[in-house]
């Protein structure tokens, strides 16, 4: 049996959701307001009722590469 679903019964969210979750992040990036972790964490709170670990986050973006989190940076004055 494949690891994904013999640990499917520990996941916070099931497929769907986390599916869900996914199409809304990657829409979020296409209008221009990526999610932070915190603001992810916060959605996934809304949808299940359940508080996070501390290192839920970083296990979602291993199981979804797809996903990047990277930092703001200033605008460069020369590209504006």
């Amino acid at each position: 049996m494949h690891k994904k679903k013999v640990n499917e019964h520990q996941q916070i969210l099931f497929q769907q959701q986390e599916a869900t979750l996914l199409d809304w992040i990657d829409y979020q990036a296409t209008i221009a307001k990526p999610l932070d972790r915190d603001s992810i964490r916060s959605l996934v709170f809304d949808i299940s009722s359940i508080i996070l670990g501390l290192n839920w986050i970083y296990q979602f973006e291993q199981r979804h590469p797809e996903i990047c989190a990277s930092r703001p940076r200033n605008l460069d004055p020369k590209c504006t």
